[in-house]
């Protein structure tokens, strides 16, 4: 039987992204989905995702990427994903979730 892959969606809104994320899941994967920066460090204890997917930037043009450096420092090993549909406005916020720990 294969092992579920846990992942998490955060920060991603009503996006492009979140939209090619769910395009791209598939069995047996368990997916969640949080929209509040508070809400990412409960779901990483509650769920322990495998996957951590962002933007760039979230629905208020927040760069994600200080919460990526935390959610690295929090989680070592876990996998955190930039997913850009489009350059965003501030080419500099892809420069810093690489930083922090996405790929």
């Amino acid at each position: 039987e294969p092992r579920v892959l846990r992942v998490l969606g955060a920060l991603l809104g009503d996006s492009v992204e979140e939209a090619l994320l769910r395009q791209a899941i598939r069995p047996p994967i368990a997916f969640w989905k949080v929209e509040n920066r508070v809400r990412v460090f409960e779901a990483l204890r509650e769920h322990a995702p495998d996957v951590v997917v962002f933007a760039a930037q979230d629905r208020n043009r927040l760069p994600t990427a200080p919460l990526i450096s935390e959610c690295a420092r929090t989680r070592p090993g876990i996998t955190i994903v930039l997913l850009c549909a489009a350059a965003p406005p501030r080419g500099g916020v892809i420069l810093a979730a690489a930083r922090a720990g996405a790929r």
